[in-house]
């Protein structure tokens, strides 16, 4: 079973997603334990395939396996930011609400952050401005701590509703230095059109 994680994580990666789906599955179906971590974590790993790392992101896919990797372990975080991002996107913000709330007390600051754009798309602006300072307070303190376990995020965090194009970039190019995957590139790339940095922009071009 542990071989089948890394190897479709692999799959994933050299863009084999039909085939990666398929080795993630069965790990899941041989799965020999009742701890509910291990295949929740697989179930999250789908999500990510379909929502995000497929060239066509399918979120209703990514969506369902979400819920899955939830159902396995209901504190599940990250899961609940992903499939929240999904309804927030598709116009459920109620739904969004509900899934971020009970996990706002983790401390993850990407709770905060899309607790801060569902505020903002509902006009709360006194709330979506708290709950944004606490994302950035918390996106800080991981990156003063884990530079480069954070650095990804902290990217896409200031890209967004961070508001800091310039530091977005500088994130950005720590995480490719880091570990220079694909979508390092293409988030580094993005970046430094955001921050006008047009030259760095053409030596990323992927």
């Amino acid at each position: 079973w542990d071989q089948r994680i890394p190897l479709a994580a692999l799959l994933a990666e050299l863009g084999g997603f039909d085939e990666a789906d398929r080795t993630y599955q069965e790990a899941l179906s041989t799965y020999p334990d009742v701890s509910p971590f291990a295949p929740a974590w697989a179930a999250f790993q789908l999500g990510v395939l379909w929502g995000e790392s497929a060239p066509v992101p399918q979120p209703d896919r990514a969506a369902s396996w979400y819920r899955r990797a939830i159902a396995y372990l209901p504190c599940y975080v990250k899961a609940r930011v992903h499939l929240a991002e999904i309804d927030l996107d598709q116009g459920r913000v109620h739904d969004a609400r509900t899934l971020l709330t009970p996990v706002l007390e983790s401390g993850d600051p990407e709770v905060a952050w899309r607790l801060a754009d569902i505020a903002q798309s509902q006009g709360e602006t006194a709330e979506a401005a708290r709950q944004l300072a606490t994302a950035r307070a918390g996106f800080e303190r991981l990156l003063a701590k884990h530079p480069l376990a954070f650095a990804d995020h902290g990217a896409e965090f200031y890209a967004g509703s961070g508001g800091d194009a310039a530091r977005a970039f500088d994130l950005a190019r720590l995480n490719l230095a880091n570990r220079p995957t694909m979508r390092a590139f293409e988030q580094a790339h993005s970046t430094a059109l955001a921050a006008g940095d047009v030259a760095a922009a053409a030596r990323l071009r992927v």
